[in-house]
């Protein structure tokens, strides 16, 4: 078999897989259609509103089951075209590169949802152009960029007298008997008054 052979075969394996998801999709929204169909009918319509629910539920887990589908299949179809499903893909390897844990879970998280949120729902509007740009909106690259801020600080020790960073090797400290950390200048370890767990005179 040659390789046009075998795509073909894999194409048209594809195809079908998409037209049973698609067929799903069909069979789900009828159902939730039918049901829907007797809520005038319905007293209290309370039972019937959550089986109406329910089958939407399960068209909308089908529907995004096949727009997953597709979009595969037009990735590996047409490595040009920028689907939302590569978008997501090439933002997040990005993002990767940006952000640390555990903020880098939350964006990564972030654009997964506007993968759904923007591009599916949304594709025209100025939130999905910033999430083709950046993967991001606007205001979601700022909460994260601050919340990365916040925790890389966090993750600062500092000395309590001076405020050096104790992260860099030149400003290495010592924890007192309390767990607060004081840098090694004669100056900070005087002003100290709690005991330290290394003694002055050791402190170099």
């Amino acid at each position: 078999m040659s390789d046009a052979d075998a795509n073909d075969t894999i194409t048209d394996d594809r195809i079908g897989q998409i037209q049973h998801r698609v067929a799903a999709v069909n069979r789900e929204a009828a159902a939730a259609v039918a049901q829907a169909a007797g809520l005038s009918d319905a007293q209290p319509a309370v039972f019937e509103l959550a089986k109406t629910h329910d089958e939407l539920v399960d068209a909308y887990g089908e529907l995004r089951s096949a727009i997953d589908l597709i979009e595969h299949a037009m990735d590996d179809l047409d490595a040009g075209r920028e689907t939302p499903r590569k978008i997501k893909r090439k933002h997040a390897e990005r993002l990767e590169e940006t952000y640390d844990d555990p903020v880098l879970y939350l964006a990564l998280q972030l654009v997964e949802c506007n993968r759904r949120e923007w591009l599916h729902a949304s594709p025209e509007t100025n939130g999905a152009h910033a999430v083709r740009r950046h993967g991001l909106t606007e205001n979601q690259r700022k909460y994260l960029n601050e919340l990365q801020n916040a925790w890389d600080a966090d993750d600062r020790t500092e000395c309590v007298v001076c405020g050096q960073d104790l992260g860099d090797p030149k400003n290495a400290g010592d924890p007192d008997e309390n767990g607060e950390w004081v840098c090694r200048r004669e100056s900070c370890r005087a002003a100290h008054d709690v005991d330290m767990t290394v003694p002055l005179g050791d402190a170099e």
